[in-house]
């Protein structure tokens, strides 16, 4: 009761109403828009349209009722927003996810789901202000989501928060997050995959089994990458390149080059190309285009005796945002600097940009 007291006197106020205006609109006597907001008595159910209409609302939010969607439900509504994006540019998607906000404030996967599509978003702005606006707004969706959520869609906000918090150089707060958390070096539902095979259960242990691999092997892959980075801080040109090349063979070992390939062939373009290798650099960085022409399919993915009871999904909203950035990813990388003058050069760059120009194609 006392929640839709102060629902009803918020929205009075926001309104700019009076106690008595409210009266008049719903036809009711000023004493009783008086004691409803006091908390002394509720409204007649059969006045609560009326309310809502003469205070700009729904009954629905004067009474704090907030419906849950299921997943499809919520995937449904963020593919319509990726669409939007593609077809009208970036304010209008913007508008329709906050739009979804304001009418599901509490529903912890959508709020997950929104909050990692402000990624996609970043790739439309016009300038690094903006960017850092469309960033923020995202960390306010997860951090909503980390309030209220539990489980994975909890831990999944936590992961997605420490990246953003990272983008906008709040290292600290990223940290600090992240040493909160309980140490989890072993999850127990590894165990599930041998114990299914006991039980004679083998379709789901070699599911389960599948899915741990390629959770690992894109973790050795992101570490070496990481390694690599820290190799080209310390301007250690060879051990970057050694590294480098060891996450490009776990790659090529577990079949799993379109989608982490590109990167690292780019980043070993530049390396090669700093040490005077250029050849070899342009070899890499011709790689790094033959890897982007084939993403986002990663069928090839699932014909793998390793990851075939994995389902692998393209995302073509991705292809259609990425791609047109290819070339700029290239030119913007100075060490490639040694390689601008060579017809090589010149031709990987205007294969990547038809295949930005391509990307939208298909996109309905």
């Amino acid at each position: 009761m006392q929640q839709l007291a102060k629902n009803i006197a918020a929205a009075r106020h926001k309104c700019g109403l009076t106690q008595g205006q409210l009266a008049d609109l719903v036809g009711v006597s000023h004493s009783a828009v008086s004691k409803w907001e006091m908390g002394a008595t509720c409204p007649d159910i059969a006045l609560l349209a009326p309310i809502a209409r003469a205070l700009h609302t729904t009954p629905d939010a004067l009474l704090n009722f907030r419906p849950q969607l299921d997943s499809g439900q919520v995937q449904s509504l963020v593919a319509a927003c990726s669409a939007l994006l593609v077809r009208e540019g970036l304010c209008p998607a913007w508008d329709q996810a906050k739009a979804l906000v304001h009418q599901y404030p509490a529903d912890s996967l959508l709020l997950l789901k929104l909050g990692s599509f402000a990624q996609q978003l970043v790739l439309c702005c016009q300038d690094e202000k903006q960017a850092k606006q469309v960033l923020q707004w995202g960390c306010e969706l997860l951090e909503r989501c980390r309030e209220i959520a539990q489980g994975e869609t909890a831990q999944a906000a936590i992961v997605a928060l420490t990246a953003y918090y990272s983008m906008l150089e709040r290292t600290d707060e990223a940290v600090y997050l992240l040493e909160q958390q309980p140490p989890n070096s072993f999850d127990p539902r590894r165990q599930l995959a041998p114990l299914y095979a006991r039980q004679g259960k083998d379709d789901r242990a070699a599911e389960l089994a599948q899915q741990d691999l390629y959770m690992c092997a894109f973790m050795a892959v992101t570490d070496l990458m990481l390694l690599a980075n820290i190799a080209q801080k310390g301007q250690d040109a060879r051990r970057q390149q050694f590294l480098l090349q060891r996450a490009i063979d776990v790659a090529q070992v577990l079949g799993l080059q379109v989608g982490l390939g590109q990167n690292l062939f780019l980043a070993l373009a530049g390396c090669l190309a700093t040490q005077g290798e250029v050849e070899p650099a342009l070899d890499a960085l011709e790689r790094y285009a033959d890897l982007a022409a084939r993403w986002p399919d990663v069928g090839e993915i699932g014909t793998y005796p390793w990851f075939d009871r994995i389902k692998m999904t393209a995302q073509p909203m991705g292809e259609a945002l990425l791609k047109p950035h290819l070339c700029q990813m290239v030119e913007e990388q100075t060490q490639l600097d040694p390689l601008r003058r060579h017809p090589r050069y010149a031709a990987v760059l205007q294969r990547l940009r038809a295949l930005g120009e391509q990307s939208g194609e298909n996109i309905p």
